[in-house]
């Protein structure tokens, strides 16, 4: 419980090296959500016969990709080719 008013915030992930840093305001007696949107990396991707990618099932086109803004954190990919078995990686820290 914090008092009303404005509070600075900092949120840290050691084991990612990644740390936050926001204000608040929080009024008396209510509950509030502070919203915190993890930072991006840029991810390129490449196989050796072309394939369909899925980030998290969700479509990220097809390969080579290069420059995929992906949230910090562990995701699934899937590479997709009619020719071939579908092959899934996890990816992250």
């Amino acid at each position: 419980m914090l008092a009303a008013g404005r509070h600075d915030i900092t949120m840290s992930i050691a084991g990612l090296g990644i740390r936050m840093c926001g204000a608040s305001r929080s009024p008396a007696g209510k509950t509030i959500a502070v919203r915190v949107d993890p930072p991006k990396v840029s991810v390129s991707v490449n196989s050796a016969a072309w394939a369909e990618v899925t980030l998290d099932g969700n479509s990220v086109g097809q390969t080579p990709i290069s420059n995929l803004l992906v949230a910090v954190g562990t995701h699934e990919m899937v590479f997709r080719h009619p020719q071939f078995a579908e092959r899934r990686q996890t990816i992250g820290p």
